[in-house]
């Protein structure tokens, strides 16, 4: 079976407050896009799980989230087979668009398809928590609410018909170094970007939407490449553009008929990035496209 698993991007994310357990409390709206991995799940007999990518550097034993979701996914469904995962790479690694999130999404998906669907869209969300945060939100797909550590999942109008550019620079970022910063930087609960986006999709309003568009993580970030291709996209006519997760992949929003300043900003921006892409949203977050 061949699943396309979903990036998403964060239209929203405000860190809240920080919780006893040591995790974050958050704010969000996150919404699927059409860039995708493509993962091939193929159920066999024994009690294997083997696991291949075509990037180099990707570990492909349990500390991959694919992996993980399949282990879980076997231990709860009590189904004693062996599992072959092929994962081909498209989305980058490290970029704070889910790409591990989605695999493990997919995976999850082609099993409970491949197994007669013993197991609810919830459950399965239930089950992804265990992966990682972003992977319950990678099964339910689409535009979503997000509050708690981010499980916490609400379903949202969709937003509206838009094209997406998306082009991750190449640095790296910590995501515990980023919350570190949040916490000595303090927190903010009042922040009405979210609310206000959730406004501009009830009101099909893609201007309401981009002038909220707000990460925290890239306010106390504060990185020059990010502000750099941020500054390029709205030269070339994007509505909004923000960072997506922890960084440091950056995303403009353009209006669906602005197809040529799109395809100008792609190319200005591959002259000095190697991961630029045009995307569309999407209504789900992973995709059976053979069974």
């Amino acid at each position: 079976m061949l699943v396309q698993g979903n990036a998403k991007i964060n239209l929203t994310l405000n860190i809240t407050g920080r919780l006893e357990s040591g995790y974050h409390s958050v704010d969000m709206v996150m919404q699927s896009v059409s860039l995708a991995d493509d993962v091939y799940v193929e159920i066999l007999d024994g009690e294997d799980i083997t696991l291949t990518v075509d990037k180099e550097n990707i570990p492909t034993d349990e500390r991959n989230t694919a992996y993980k979701a399949a282990q879980i996914f076997l231990r709860e469904s009590d189904i004693r087979k062996a599992v072959k995962i092929d994962i081909k790479k498209h989305i980058p690694s490290q970029a704070g668009i889910a790409g591990g999130s989605a695999d493990a999404a997919a995976v999850f998906i082609a099993l409970n398809k491949l197994c007669s669907s013993p197991f609810t869209e919830e459950k399965l969300c239930e089950m992804g928590k265990a992966v990682g945060a972003d992977v319950p939100f990678c099964i339910m797909g689409g535009t979503c609410k997000a509050t708690g550590t981010g499980t916490y999942l609400e379903r949202l109008v969709d937003l509206p018909q838009c094209n997406i550019l998306i082009c991750k620079p190449d640095i790296n970022v910590s995501t515990p170094v980023a919350y570190k910063l949040c916490d000595e930087f303090g927190f903010d609960e009042e922040r009405l970007n979210t609310a206000n986006v959730i406004k501009g999709l009830k009101t099909d309003s893609l201007y309401t939407i981009t002038s909220n568009l707000y990460n925290k993580f890239e306010e106390v970030l504060n990185l020059k490449p990010v502000e750099k291709i941020k500054n390029t996209m709205l030269a070339y006519g994007a509505m909004g553009a923000s960072m997506s997760g922890s960084g440091p992949t950056v995303y403009g929003i353009f209006k669906s008929e602005d197809t040529l300043p799109l395809e100008m900003c792609k190319s200005k921006l591959m002259e000095s990035y190697d991961c630029v892409y045009a995307a569309l949203p999407t209504k789900s977050g992973c995709t059976i496209i053979t069974e």
